[in-house]
């Protein structure tokens, strides 16, 4: 159970009695430090391995106050791999990085190369070696020049907005072995966890270096090089103006390059919106892990067929950070795919393929809305209007490609 209360950052609820009693503990005593890891983070009852001689700890907690100080020491490993520190100059991208470096997001395990590349590929088992890249090739089409062979030579890619480093790692694997991989944040928290599950993923070729997306036109060398491959997963809704850092972006992608993007549906979100709102006028200060406890709480105390009560079922419930992400986040714009679609007008860009669960892609193949075939698939008014007729169909996120022209 300890073990759980490290992972999920401790958000389970306590009462005040509860509180009080574990702020009364002795950790002198091997029996109370027991008891305090069920309640509190590691900082409060795992000292540093070569920090606190004469500690006892309770023979149940030897291995979990191990596996803590390996983590510890390989994010201090990290830390020194992630060249100088960049500060944000911008006020909502501020408020974002700063929510993030105190609670970087979201913790994960291990990932594998999915089949075919990416998700939704349809690939099935046994793609094998090269897989993505073929894909890649698919999805850029008979447009792209005949020189332009997506299965050769190494692939150079930028993972903006990598996060805690699940979707680069992703790309690594899956881009694997002849690819060159950037991957940038602006959170310098986040980064350390990046690159410490890179390592333990045994991948050598990702780059990780602190960069807003704003201020990459200013930025030396290695931004200045186009990339064969941008991907932009759940960053850009968080920006004060997705399409300004969607522009910055793509001026960093080179012509007949591909972009993966994904954002926050406006339709899909509209009751988590209200609930956001909701809670914004309460007044509650979303730093304080005891009231994002206490929402949750309440949440789960909801009847089963009330709307909030649904939010249990999502994966973004179950770790102190990703409520706080969930429920609290400093900036949020979610999107809707017309606004999507008049972006991608005015800037020439060519709609690839929208990455959905198998039901879904077969249910748009079925619909008056869609229909089969490649051209209904990347005709994006048609997932426009499926969407209206089905507004709950894109609950994660719009998940896309595109392709510049050139």
């Amino acid at each position: 159970m300890a073990r759980q209360v490290w992972l999920n950052e401790a958000v389970w609820p306590a009462g005040e009695a509860e509180r009080a009693a574990v702020g009364r503990l002795d950790l002198a005593d091997p029996a109370a430090r027991g008891v305090a890891a069920l309640y509190l983070s590691p900082d409060a009852w795992c000292p540093p391995a070569d920090g606190a001689p004469g500690i006892d700890m309770p023979r149940s907690l030897v291995g979990l106050a191990a596996d803590i100080n390996r983590e510890r020491h390989a994010m201090a490993r990290a830390e020194a791999a992630l060249g100088p520190a960049a500060g944000v100059s911008d006020p909502t991208g501020a408020a974002v990085a700063a929510q993030y470096e105190a609670n970087p997001y979201p913790r994960w395990g291990w990932v594998q190369a999915p089949p075919g590349g990416r998700k939704g590929s349809g690939a099935g088992p046994g793609a094998g070696p090269g897989a993505g890249r073929r894909r890649l090739a698919r999805i850029a089409g008979r447009a792209a020049a005949p020189a332009d062979d997506w299965t050769k030579g190494p692939l150079r890619i930028v993972v903006a907005g990598c996060g805690t480093g699940q979707e680069a790692v992703q790309a690594a694997l899956a881009y694997a072995p002849d690819a060159r991989l950037l991957a940038f944040d602006f959170s310098r928290a986040s980064l350390r966890y990046a690159a410490m599950k890179a390592r333990q993923h045994g991948l050598k070729a990702i780059r990780f270096r602190q960069a807003d997306i704003l201020d990459l036109p200013h930025f030396e060398p290695p931004f200045d090089r186009p990339a064969d491959l941008i991907e932009c997963i759940g960053v850009l809704h968080h920006m004060a103006d997705p399409f300004a850092g969607w522009r910055i972006l793509l001026d960093r992608l080179r012509p007949g390059g591909l972009m993966y993007v994904g954002l926050y549906s406006a339709t899909a979100r509209r009751g988590l919106t209200a609930l956001r709102e909701k809670l914004a006028g309460a007044g509650i200060d979303p730093a304080d892990p005891d009231a994002i406890r206490a929402v949750r709480a309440r949440i789960l105390a909801r009847p089963e067929d009330h709307f909030e009560r649904a939010l249990a079922e999502s994966a973004d419930f179950y770790t102190l950070s990703e409520v706080r992400d969930l429920l609290f986040h400093a900036h949020e714009t979610p999107l809707t795919l017309e606004a999507i679609g008049e972006f991608l007008e005015g800037e020439g860009l060519d709609f690839r393929h929208m990455d959905v669960r198998p039901h879904i892609a077969e249910a748009f193949a079925e619909s008056p809305d869609g229909g089969p075939g490649d051209a209904a698939a990347r005709d994006l008014r048609a997932w426009a209007a499926f969407e209206r007729d089905n507004p709950d169909t894109f609950d994660g996120m719009y998940l896309f490609w595109v392709r510049k022209p050139g």
